[in-house]
């Protein structure tokens, strides 16, 4: 058997090939599909919405039922579905491929918070955090790399393949902690079910530093969905499919590499300022991704010329720009609950923050290139500064809000930790049953 730590660690691998895999194919998804930058920008939220929307769901089952099993079963049905998106060859059926691989691929955050948190003391979370979005990144650059190298639809079927080789590995060597675990005295019916989450979602929403979190979240969540146009835009003026497959590689490792270190000095912080490490972790990642990424997209002049300097840009961009969910929102969300609660949090600020960005991010990028700013199939530098002008609008005003939002945490955290700790305390506040 292999740790827990190392399981959601590959684990986290599925969802980065997810998040990584669809944004490299948009071009030749635009090529040979002739899918618009508006119909990309609506497949790109119908994926990310029905993986927010259906977190909740994933977050309940992850305190009810088997978790190894879930994990197992999730995984396979991701891999099939992505092996089926290579067959696709419309707009709708893509479609349905992005719902149905969104709604596996929800399980992983829900499930991987809950373990790690079980797992691991408080003053490593943030180290171990780091790790699962390390793997996640590091995946998604891999998935970036082969979609350049390789047909968009032989992409999919390899990586279709692997994350059917995941759920094996899972199945076999993952250890079942909930094997012959029950959480209550009895099983429970479906309203007394309903009963009992609804009073673990009334307590996660009582809590201030949540609330911030969710706000900080909601516009926070926007960039990266928007930022799925990024490759398109260097295509735009010039750089060939590969060019900018490494690049998005490049800028993957930085985040991969960003991640752990975001984990550590989160860790580092909470230690030398309990009250406020954390909230300053989130200032300064926040600040620093906004004044790297003007440079890509704005401060750089188009032109295939300066490769090494938008590959590089974009690896302090994602070195910088990730500091907040291993080194800031996943910590506390471990600390401010009850442990039986752990998967609830987790699953209601991707629901509410999540939907939020896939419904304002990439559809919003594409809206504003094609509809207002002027882009059109084959227009050359015109489409470059019709992307510019949109992925602006919509990173650096969201980030501006978020900036706000997580510096409420200096306020609401130091009120919700002693709460915290008195519920921590006290013994189970509700009577849970696995539903097997």
């Amino acid at each position: 058997m292999v740790s827990i730590q190392l399981c959601t660690a590959l684990a986290n691998l599925v969802d980065g090939i997810d998040l990584g895999l669809f944004p490299s194919t948009f071009k030749s998804l635009e090529t040979e599909l002739h899918f618009t930058p508006a119909e990309l920008g609506m497949l790109s939220m119908v994926g990310s919405l029905a993986s927010c929307l259906s977190s909740v769901v994933w977050g309940c089952i992850a305190e009810s039922y088997n978790r190894k099993r879930v994990f197992v079963v999730s995984t396979a049905m991701l891999g099939l579905m992505t092996l089926g998106t290579s067959r696709v060859d419309s707009f709708w059926s893509m479609a349905w491929m992005r719902i149905a691989a969104g709604f596996f691929v929800a399980a992983t955050l829900p499930i991987t918070q809950s373990l790690v948190a079980e797992a691991v003391p408080k003053n490593g979370l943030g180290v171990a955090f780091g790790t699962l979005a390390f793997a996640s990144h590091l995946s998604g650059a891999g998935a970036a790399q082969l979609a350049a190298r390789l047909s968009w639809r032989t992409a999919y079927r390899v990586m279709g393949t692997g994350t059917l080789g995941l759920s094996l590995f899972i199945w076999t060597f993952m250890p079942d902690v909930d094997a012959g675990v029950s959480r209550g005295a009895s099983k429970l019916s479906l309203r007394e079910w309903l009963n009992v989450e609804a009073t673990k979602v009334r307590m996660v929403f009582q809590k201030r530093t949540f609330l911030a979190l969710l706000a900080g979240g909601i516009v926070g969540c926007v960039p990266w969905h928007a930022l799925s146009f990024s490759m398109m835009y260097f295509q735009s003026f010039g750089f060939s499919a590969m060019d900018v497959g490494n690049m998005m590689a490049l800028q993957g490792v930085g985040r991969a590499m960003g991640s752990y270190m975001g984990g550590y000095l989160g860790d580092v912080l909470a230690a030398k300022s309990p009250l406020h490490g954390r909230a300053f972790m989130a200032q300064i990642t926040i600040s620093l991704g906004m004044l790297v990424l003007l440079f890509p997209l704005y401060l750089l002049p188009w032109s295939t010329e300066y490769y090494n300097s938008y590959a590089a840009s974009l690896f302090l961009f994602g070195f910088v720009s990730t500091w907040c969910n291993p080194g800031v929102d996943r910590p506390l969300w471990a600390e401010l609950v009850h442990p039986d609660s752990r998967g609830t949090i987790v699953a209601w600020w991707t629901f509410i923050a999540g939907s939020f960005g896939s419904i304002c991010g990439a559809p919003l990028v594409g809206w504003l290139a094609q509809a207002a700013l002027g882009y059109r199939p084959g227009g050359g530098g015109q489409n470059t500064e019709a992307l510019s002008e949109a992925l602006l609008l919509c990173t650096m005003l969201p980030w501006a809000l978020c900036f706000v939002a997580y510096s409420a945490i200096h306020c609401t955290y130091q009120l919700d930790v002693p709460q915290a700790k008195q519920k921590k305390d006290e013994p189970e506040f509700i009577c849970l049953g696995r539903i097997d």
